[in-house]
């Protein structure tokens, strides 16, 4: 697998399913200019064997470069990201663009460099697509996580709004241009990022967002017999919950 993570530098080697004996992966590859493909790892021979595209429809040159970048935020932070270039657009003509941030959902999941349907969309139409990995996100280690307890629309807010700001004085995006949109938690964001910091935006879109806090931990603990897994990103180091002492915890739904 080491072998496959070298020779797709810049792009994703994501494991699907294996043989018994794992002499044979299967895995889906991903360069940062295509789509998926699926190939199966041959570990006795060391072939790469080829099977499918995962979306065979869709022409090479629709399909936009998706890169790493990473931007300072406050408190000291170093933010990883995942920056969808407008198709035709080239790393070094990322200039003054309308650009959309897309925090993701979770809230402790991650973007990573691979085919996102809904940002190669917003690509595929000029936008530039920042999808921030703020603190709380996982895939980066365990401090990195908890940093986020207690900061649910606080500092993980600020992590998300400081990439914008990066992207602007990068001279990448327009900030006459910049919109936000999510879903669930990130529907979260940006009902956060229009109420609280709407001077950056000029145009917000929330998918199924979370909007009023209280009532989902308790529909979730009366359904799971638990907390929700996000619950300590809404909690203070002793453990009791925050919600409504944040700045940006506020029910959504009765406003």
């Amino acid at each position: 697998m080491q072998t496959l993570v070298d020779r797709f530098q810049g792009g994703s080697v994501e494991l699907v399913s294996h043989s018994r004996d794992w002499n044979r992966i299967l895995v889906s590859l991903f360069n940062s200019y295509g789509v998926n493909k699926y190939a199966v790892l041959d570990r006795e021979t060391g072939d790469l064997i080829g099977l499918m595209d995962d979306r065979d429809d869709i022409p090479l040159d629709a399909v936009a470069h998706v890169m790493t970048v990473a931007y300072p935020a406050r408190g000291g932070f170093n933010i990883p990201a995942i920056l969808t270039l407008p198709v035709g657009v080239s790393p070094a003509d990322l200039t003054n663009l309308p650009m959309i941030v897309m925090p993701h959902g979770g809230p402790s999941a991650y973007d990573a460099v691979t085919f996102d349907w809904m940002a190669q969309y917003f690509a595929n139409r000029g936008y530039l697509v920042l999808q921030p990995n703020f603190r709380g996100s996982d895939g980066y280690g365990r401090a990195f996580l908890q940093a986020g307890y207690g900061e649910w629309g606080a500092k993980m807010q600020d992590d998300v709004s400081d990439g914008v700001a990066a992207m602007i004085a990068e001279g990448l995006a327009d900030p006459a241009r910049a919109c936000i949109v999510g879903t669930s938690f990130g529907g979260y964001s940006a009902l956060a990022g229009g109420a609280f910091t709407p001077d950056l935006y000029k145009c917000v879109v929330a998918v199924a967002p979370v909007a009023d806090l209280p009532k989902m931990i308790s529909d979730v603990a009366s359904i799971r017999g638990s907390r929700p897994l996000g619950g300590r990103l809404l909690e203070g180091s002793d453990g009791r919950p925050q919600i409504g002492e944040h700045r940006y915890q506020c029910d959504f739904a009765s406003q």
